[in-house]
Order: structure tokens, then sequence, then C-alpha cells
């Protein structure tokens, strides 16, 4: 791979193809991670960038952790600056985001890292370039070869700075980003349109609740099924059919109330294994998330499900514990609280109106979720196709270039 002069502009004008290491890449200027030793959350903190606030390449802002100004002042290398491309490294590895002017200030956790360019290599796409090629099959298989394992894994940053990057002709390389920003246009249409939708539910919910706020509580226990949460086996050669295991950080990062993949899957007897439709629930420090699960599937430890009686009762209990997820702390156990207390889960007592209040509430609500499902498929789609631009055109020789 070459190793150019990294503020070598000729580089990045370049009409010919050119595979790099991402820690050599022109227009680069660092590569690194962010604070090793965060300390305790502090209200009063710097925010702190953790792997879990980057999906889908956007960064959710709603309740960073924070940590002390001393801590931050001790970390200034990794001060996020606008333009910053920030990147997981543990669980969802690759998946990155831009800095913007919201996040300037922040600082970056160990589970991120860190890629600083050039005036120059912002001047020329550089950045906008790197995070698209992490979408690419080329760089997804790489990074997975080099981060085998759980959906923990973790990749070290001496890996990252490996990473071969694939810079084709600066005219196909403007052509490919002007495709590919049309197909982000429309991904973030989707999002938008899901997103309302699912507000609309809520406030539906809202309302339903005012309207029958004298309806009995019941234990969760009472009105569906609290299923535990089991380990990933170790060996599942020569067993049964599998079955998705979902692990507390897919449904804690999933976008939207919904789970429809995951990384792993798992041999799963009938006794553990559940059907769609289930809710499951997982907890992190200060909140509770709960998302309906599309597929069937085995909750994985850490994580709970919830089996109602039938998918319009699911409904009511999604949207009940949605309606609760920043007052959910008794149900969650452990250092960090990231475990699930299936005893204070079972005693939870939840709004339970009658049957028909449930079913007319479920009507309306399962219409919109039916619309906000529809529009994140179409942005899986959207996201495949986005892989194959990338991958589409690419010289044999540097297909089989590139290193395992």
């Amino acid at each position: 791979m070459r190793r150019p002069a990294r503020d070598h502009q000729a580089w990045l004008q370049s009409q010919t193809w050119s595979l790099y290491e991402l820690g050599d890449l022109p227009g680069v200027a660092a590569v690194t991670y962010g604070v090793v030793r965060a300390g305790r959350h502090d209200p009063q903190g710097v925010p702190l960038l953790q792997a879990r606030d980057i999906v889908d390449g956007t960064i959710a802002q709603s309740d960073p952790a924070r940590i002390a100004e001393h801590i931050h002042a001790e970390n200034l290398r990794t001060r996020l600056e606008r333009g910053d491309l920030v990147i997981v490294l543990i669980g969802r590895i690759g998946d990155s985001a831009l800095i913007g002017e919201d996040q300037v200030g922040w600082n970056t956790a160990r589970s991120v890292g860190l890629v600083r360019f050039t005036e120059v290599g912002r001047a020329w796409g550089v950045d906008e370039w790197l995070r698209r090629w992490l979408k690419a099959p080329e760089a997804r298989g790489w990074l997975s070869r080099h981060a085998p394992g759980s959906a923990h894994a973790t990749l070290p940053v001496s890996a990252l700075r490996k990473l071969p990057v694939l810079l084709p002709p600066l005219d196909r390389r403007r052509h490919l980003l002007h495709g590919i920003d049309l197909i982000e246009q429309r991904r973030q249409l989707n999002t938008q349109l899901a997103a309302h939708a699912v507000e609309l539910a809520d406030a539906h919910f809202e309302r339903s609740s005012l309207r029958h706020a004298d309806a009995l509580s019941r234990p969760l226990a009472e009105v569906a099924a609290v299923i535990n949460g089991v380990a990933l086996p170790k060996a599942t050669t020569g067993q049964d059919a599998s079955i998705a295991w979902a692990a507390p950080a897919e449904v804690l990062q999933s976008l939207g109330p919904y789970l429809d993949r995951t990384a792993r899957t798992m041999p799963a007897p009938e006794r553990v294994a559940c059907a769609q439709g289930v809710v499951l629930v997982a907890p992190r420090p200060g909140e509770v998330k709960a998302v309906i699960s599309r597929i069937p599937v085995v909750p994985g430890r850490g994580t709970a499900a919830l089996r109602a009686g039938n998918d319009l009762d699911g409904l009511w209990l999604l949207h009940e514990l949605r309606s609760r997820s920043r007052g959910l702390g008794a149900i969650a156990q452990g250092v960090q609280a990231r475990e699930i207390s299936v005893k204070a889960l079972s005693r939870l007592k939840v709004s339970w109106p009658d049957t028909e209040v449930r079913r007319s509430f479920a009507r309306v609500a399962s219409l919109l979720h039916d619309r906000a499902y529809t529009a994140l498929k179409e942005n899986h789609v959207l996201g495949e196709l986005i892989s194959t631009e990338l991958s589409d055109g690419v010289p044999s020789h540097y297909r089989t270039a590139l290193p395992g």
C-alpha cells in the first residue's frame, strides 16, 4: 500500500485507484481513541461520546454521559472538533458519524475511535469518503475479521489504523458521493417519518391513559409471562436450528421500538425461544428501553422478554413501558445497573384498562407502527444499496489485494 505525504494534495486529485492503510491515508492527521479512565458520571461535567451514542450514522444526544472537568482537561487530545469522524470500536464495530457543531467540545470514550483530518483532507472530501467506505462490504469484512467474537467484540485502534481504504479516482469518488447523498437523504426522510409515527402512537397512548386514569393496576406477571434472558452458549455445533439471540446492546441501540435482526444466533429449545411479537426489555443507567421483536428470538442475559396473551396487549405493554422508561430504576440491578431484576419486573404495577380500551388503542397504534416499521425496513434496503454502490466498479485486482 502507498504511504504518501499526508497533505500532498496531488494524491487526493488523482484519477487512478489507490489503496492505503487508514493511518497513512492522505488528508488524515490522526487516528486515536478516547478516554480510558472516565471515572464516575458527573452531572455537571463535560459530555462524553460513547459507542452507544453512535447509531446508523447519527449521534444521539438525549442523555450523554459526562466526565469531570479535570479528567477532560487530562484528555484534550480527544476533545471533539467539527468534522472529526468517530467510529464504534466495541460491538457494532465500524458504525460511524461526523461531528457537527452540537458535539464540539465533547470528549470521547475508550469505545470510540477518533479520526481527525487535515484542512486539505476535508477540502477534498476524505472525511466523507471514509465515512462511506466504512459501509463497503470490503471494509465491513475486514473489520469483522479483525474483531471476531461476541456482540462485545473489540477492535484495537492499532488495527483500525491498518484498515485498508480504497480511494477511487477523483471524478469517480465525486460521482459515488453524490449518489450516496441522494440515498441518505431518502433514509433521513424515512427516519423522520418513522419517528413521527411512533410519537403519534405514544401520544395516542397518553390520551388513552388519561381518559382511563382510574383503570386498575396489575402486577406485570399477571398480564404477561416474564421470561429471563440466557447466556449465549460457547459451542453450538450439531445442535437444533438456530434462533436469533438478542443482546442487551441490540435492544438499547435499536432504531425505533423494533428488533428484526441480531448479530448472533443460538440453538434454542422451545422453552426459551419466543415467537415474534414479544416485548424485549433492557436497562442502562437512567433508562429502561422496550422494543417489540419482529422475529422469533431468545432474550440474551441482561434482557427480559414479556409475552402477552396477544399482539394487541403487547402494544399496550410496549407503550406503558415507553411512557415510564426513565422511572423504572427498580428493575435494574448490578454495579452499573445493566442487569434486569426479573423479580422486580414481575412485581411492577402496570395500568391495565378493560379489553375494549386496549383493543381500541391497539387498532390505531398498530397502523402507525406498521408505517414506521415499513420506513425503517426500506432504510435497511437503502443501506444495502449504498454497500453495492461502493463495491461495484472496484477493479478486480484491488478486490484480491485487500488484505485479510
